[in-house]
Formats: structure tokens, C-alpha cells, sequence
């Protein structure tokens, strides 16, 4: 008779072929999947998982338009390798921006934890630098003082 605890009854018992990343990513897959089939605003997308990102994703950007609210939401979504099927965009932008941005950070922290994020590229329009127009060496043929003639 084995005793209880000893190393004959732990080679006895089957081991689990789950690690823990496996588990881990079976849980935030299936996360990811309940999110897109049970929030309000990817009701109205009716997105579709059609393959497993392999690059990191981008944070969403805050912003005061809606558009632009939409287009990151859709560009994180595609690039998330999630396809949406046919919606109405009257119902989209019905919603409220919120809720909009709101499904945008949801959908981005279930994301991440499964393929990353990408660093932040700074955005041109909010960037300290103010743009001057470059001066050029060189005389412009609509100069008056131009050695190009248009004359005969």
C-alpha cells in the first residue's frame, strides 16, 4: 500500500498540459470575445475576430470629436486584426462620445494584454514646434527680379 503524499502517487496522478500562459491567454481571449458581442456600441459594429493580432497596439488618443473618436475606435479594431460587419452609422454616431471612448479604452486594455503596446507616436498637430515657411536660396521665376524671362 502507497502512502498518501508519496512520490509513486504523484507520478500516479495526470499532470495538466495547461501552463499558465496558455490559461491566460484562453481567459483574455474569451474576455475579448464577451466584450465584442455584449457592448453597446460593438452591438452596433458587429465586429468579427477573423485572426489573432501579432503586433502591438496603439493606445487611444482623448479627443473632443466624434469622428475622430470613430476613426481610432475603427483603426484600433482593425489594427487588432477585428473586422466590423455592416452597421448603420447613424446609430454609431448617435452615441454619445463617452461611451464611444469609453468602448475605445475597454477594447485597447483587453487588447494589450494579449499582443502589447506600441509606443506612442507624438501627434504633429499638438507638437511644440511652430512650422515657418523654409526661405529658399534661390530666386522664384515670379519675381520681378528674376533672371528667368519669359520674354522672347
Amino acid at each position: 500500500m502507497k502512502a498518501p503524499g508519496s512520490e509513486e502517487e504523484d507520478h500516479a496522478r495526470p499532470k495538466s498540459s495547461w501552463s499558465d500562459k496558455n490559461l491566460e491567454f484562453v481567459y483574455r481571449h474569451q474576455a475579448l470575445r464577451n466584450f465584442l458581442y455584449q457592448d453597446p456600441v460593438m452591438r452596433i459594429l458587429q465586429p468579427k475576430l477573423i485572426e489573432d493580432s501579432q503586433r502591438p497596439v496603439r493606445a487611444p488618443m482623448q479627443t473632443s470629436n466624434k469622428l475622430t473618436a470613430v476613426k481610432d475606435l475603427l483603426s484600433l479594431l482593425t489594427d487588432a486584426g477585428i473586422v466590423v460587419g455592416a452597421f448603420n452609422t447613424e446609430d454609431l454616431f448617435e452615441l454619445d462620445l463617452d461611451l464611444i471612448q469609453s468602448t475605445t479604452r475597454d477594447l485597447f486594455n483587453k487588447i494589450k494584454f494579449i499582443v502589447g503596446e506600441a509606443s506612442q507616436i507624438p501627434d504633429p498637430t499638438s507638437s511644440p514646434w511652430i512650422s515657418q515657411p523654409a526661405s529658399s536660396n534661390y530666386a522664384s521665376a515670379v519675381e520681378g527680379d528674376s533672371d528667368t524671362s519669359s520674354e522672347p
